[in-house]
């Protein structure tokens, strides 16, 4: 009697074991599930919104709009709000800024060439920033997450555009199309390089159990089109 209990008891904690790693397994194929959907959503939304820069009609606040508006909503406490939310919303108070976008415009000359000067940033939304120590008041978000708002003087050092990969990139090609225009008499033309940077907080449902939060990354870069004149 006695061994057939301890061959019960042996068989529930075994099951119990197995049932808890198919548990944590199913959790974590579920989150990376939802980290995924948000990375694309995050992506494509960033992608749009450097399509729309490449128009060359459009300001930065209007940049920055659009790629919000290409997040879609979520619905948070029988609220629709924006999923990618740079600004602030009022209600519901759960809906809290976890999107930060920095626009970088770069004015290159008819050689490809450029210096500090013709490099101009904007930004707005919320930035990790680790600990954020020393970081004023007034441009703290949430100490407990690290997150911050960037006054202007600091937009460079929180945008990962490498200045050295755009002009390897960018340079020769803009020589070279403006070999092509004077070649057929068409007058050279300046260039103009926009990236788009998007920096997303995903807050993970095993808060506690997981690194909180996940910051995603992404970032596009596109020639502003011209037309044969050079117009936009």
């Amino acid at each position: 009697m006695n061994r057939r209990k301890r061959e019960q008891g042996q068989s529930l904690l075994e099951t119990a074991v197995v049932l808890l790693l198919l548990v944590m397994i199913l959790y974590g194929v579920v989150e990376v599930g939802f980290g995924l959907r948000n990375y694309l959503l995050v992506s494509n939304a960033n992608r749009e919104a450097a399509r729309f820069a490449a128009r060359g009609r459009f300001n930065d606040e209007q940049i920055a709009e659009r790629l919000v508006s290409s997040g879609g909503v979520e619905r948070i406490v029988n609220s629709d709000v924006p999923f990618l939310r740079s600004q602030e919303i009022a209600e519901p108070a759960e809906a809290t800024r976890n999107t930060g976008i920095i626009i970088t415009t770069i004015l290159m000359d008819d050689e490809g060439n450029f210096g500090d000067p013709d490099v101009t940033r904007y930004a707005e939304g919320v930035f990790s920033c680790g600990s954020c120590d020393g970081v004023p008041p007034a441009y703290m978000v949430d100490e407990k997450l690290g997150l911050r708002i960037l006054p202007p003087d600091e937009y460079a050092n929180y945008s990962l555009v490498d200045l050295g990969d755009i002009r390897a990139n960018h340079s020769d090609i803009t020589d070279q199309i403006n070999d092509e225009r004077e070649a057929l008499t068409l007058p050279r033309l300046d260039n103009q390089i926009i990236v788009v940077e998007t920096l997303f907080i995903h807050r993970p449902w095993g808060r506690g159990l997981l690194p909180d939060p996940w910051v995603m990354y992404v970032h596009t870069e596109m020639r502003v089109a011209t037309g044969r004149s050079g117009t936009p």
